[in-house]
């Protein structure tokens, strides 16, 4: 099971109700509200300014608002790959919804596990996963620099190594 941003915070408490169902956990930039963490400053670290230029100002919010590496590659998969679903949202059900979520923080998921964070994530952080290195013995943890709140458009090479490697684990466990 995946899940990113709230959808890591929907997994963790899927995963109490079906811990011995689920071969595989990995959680994209995870959203972890149950524990304080500092949020770093949003710091765009690449900037393709030429091609930024040309784009549609609309679109470009949405990306500009999560994205550090704001380049042509990363734009298209925005764009391509987490627009739509944005579009699709419904923030007032997710809000009605973030209240139900209860964590259990005594859960132990023995199997492996995958934390991709973005050193520059302004909107998650990174620093609360590693609160949960002991609920997650086999995780491996892991933040990437140039990177926001998208990992798998900012860093593509990193996180598909990262992803291949968990899927490895997950396939020979």
């Amino acid at each position: 099971m995946i899940g990113e941003s709230f959808g890591a915070h929907l997994l963790r408490s899927i995963l109490e109700e079906r811990l011995e169902q689920v071969i595989g956990v990995m959680f994209l930039c995870p959203w972890i509200p149950d524990i304080e963490q500092k949020l770093p400053h949003r710091e765009v670290i690449i900037r393709d300014e030429k091609f930024l230029s040309t784009i549609n100002k609309d679109e470009f919010e949405g990306f500009d608002y999560m994205a550090v590496t704001e380049t042509e590659d990363a734009y298209i998969r925005f764009t391509r790959d987490i627009l739509p679903g944005i579009k699709l949202g419904d923030g007032q059900y997710m809000d009605t919804l973030e209240s139900d979520i209860i964590i259990d923080r005594n859960v132990i998921y023995e199997k492996p596990a995958l934390f991709l964070m973005g050193k520059q994530d302004h909107v998650a952080g990174y620093e609360a996963a590693f609160k949960l290195m002991e609920q997650y013995p086999r995780a491996t943890y892991t933040v990437l620099d140039s990177c926001g709140h998208n990992a798998q458009i900012e860093r593509v090479n990193l996180f598909e190594v990262l992803v291949s490697d968990w899927l490895e684990r997950v396939n020979y466990d």
